[in-house]
Parts: structure tokens; C-alpha cells; sequence
């Protein structure tokens, strides 16, 4: 059904659904809230589309803060040719698969990169099954482990989603210098990269587009240590001191 979604008509039959289901249910929480925290101001358009009127003054973002809280230094040295994806194995909304179809279009081309899977899920199996139908070299699936050695380790950090909330993993990647590619599918992506600064954003479901970005980046060794610095800098946003100060700031007023 995927290949639908590149069409108007049935981008619009699907948000017009959504919006039937739960226009009332939200204007409620709104009116009986306080405040309604919103996980990206970059949802404050469509929230606002959603419940139908202009948006309540009592309605915010305050987003999701990265839980490592190391002081992390950048070392070229300790990274390696690895690219990572880091959540669950659910293909519904992180689509496993589009990242297997990228790689079957790097690995055979760059051997000495590996690709790293680390998580587990329902479709565990189902994207074991199709890694080995694409005849892909180069990967492993770790299944659930604590990600932290991972990211310090990865030069490059891949995010296939349909759609997220907010995309936390992508924070803790940068926060840990791997530079992020993700499918600009989701609004608050774009509070978490800045396309070609700190990281970059791929037209949605591009599977060619992707795979040209972590060519370049691949090939392009100046290039990803500068944006890996980039990306260190600006996941300081999410500090647990950043965002925790935005929360205490709420609660007393």
C-alpha cells in the first residue's frame, strides 16, 4: 500500500479519517487541560488542521530530552566503516525493509561497510527472511541490546520511519557523533535535523535518493566528521537540563 502514499487523493482520504476519528476527542483534552504538550512545535500546524480552529494559547512543545548525559568527545579514530539502526523491529512504521533495499545497493559496492541492526519485534523474522532474499553481505541483526557502545562506535546512523512522534534515537545517535540519515516523513523530524548541517533528511521512501546520500557520505570522509561535530553540538538542545528546565518552568507557572 506503501506506493499509495505518493498520491494526493489518497493522502487526503487518510488524514480526513484520522481527523473525523479524533477532532472531538482532542478539542476535549484541550478545554480540559491546562496545557497540552506538543512534542515538536513542527505539529502545531497540523494539530491545529486537526481540532479545526485556530490554535488554544494553552497548547505548547516541549520535546523528548536524549537520557545519555556523558560529556562525549569526538574521536574520528574510535569510529568505524559501521552504519546503524538503532528501535524496534516493527515494519509497519520504522520500515526495516526500505533500509535493507538501501543496503542491497552499498553493500557489494563499499564491502569493507557493515550494516548493524540493533532491536527486536514482531518482524524480527520476516526482515531475516529478507535480508537473505536481496542476497545482502555485510550485516548482522543483534536483536535487543543496551545501544551506547554502538553509537560511540558507528559513523553513520539510519532512520527508515513512515512516521515517528519524535524520533529519540536520532538524538542519541548525534549526541554520540553518527551522523543521522532519515526519510523527511514526519513533521518534527526537522527540529531534530537540519538537512546537510547536522545531519540529512531524504525525500519519503526515496529508496534511490537514500542510497546516493550514504554514498556520499561514505565516500566522503571530511565531510562526515564535520557533520558529526555538527550533530554533537546541536543534540545538546536535548539535554536532560535543557528540556527539564522547560518542564520545571511550566509546572511553576
Amino acid at each position: 500500500v506503501l506506493f499509495l502514499s505518493k498520491y494526493r487523493v489518497f493522502q487526503n482520504l487518510i488524514l480526513n479519517s484520522f481527523i473525523w476519528k479524533y477532532r472531538n476527542h482532542y478539542l476535549d483534552l484541550c478545554d480540559a487541560s491546562d496545557y497540552f504538550v506538543l512534542l515538536s512545535n513542527e505539529f502545531k500546524p497540523e494539530f491545529s488542521r486537526l481540532i479545526g480552529k485556530v490554535l488554544p494559547k494553552n497548547v505548547i512543545a516541549i520535546s523528548n530530552p536524549v537520557s545519555f548525559q556523558d560529556a562525549y568527545q569526538y574521536d574520528s579514530d574510535a569510529k568505524i566503516k559501521e552504519v546503524l539502526f538503532v528501535g524496534r523491529i516493527s515494519n509497519s512504521e520504522k520500515r526495516v525493509d526500505l533500509l535493507l533495499k538501501v543496503w542491497q545497493r552499498i553493500c557489494k559496492k563499499y564491502p569493507d561497510w557493515k550494516l548493524t541492526i540493533v532491536g527486536n519485534g514482531n518482524d524480527m523474522s520476516r526482515m531475516e527472511a529478507l535480508a537473505n532474499e536481496l542476497d545482502l553481505e555485510n550485516y548482522s541483526f543483534e536483536g535487543y541490546k543496551a545501544p551506547k557502545e554502538y553509537y560511540k562506535r558507528a559513523s553513520l546512523f539510519c532512520m527508515t520511519s513512515s512516521f515517528e512522534g519524535f524520533g529519540i534515537v536520532l538524538v542519541e545517535a548525534m549526541h554520540y557523533g553518527v551522523v543521522p540519515l532519515a526519510f523527511n516523513s514526519y513533521a518534527s523530524v526537522t527540529d531534530i535535523i537540519h538537512d546537510r548541517g547536522n545531519g540529512f533528511l531524504v525525500n519519503p521512501f526515496d529508496v534511490e535518493e537514500y542510497a546516493k546520500t550514504m554514498e556520499l557520505l561514505i565516500e566522503n570522509e571530511s565531510l562526515r566528521e564535520k557533520v558529526a561535530l555538527n550533530a554533537i553540538n546541536s543534540s545538546k538542545r536535548f539535554s536532560v537540563e535543557n528540556i527539564g528546565e522547560k518542564w520545571l518552568s511550566l509546572f511553576n507557572e
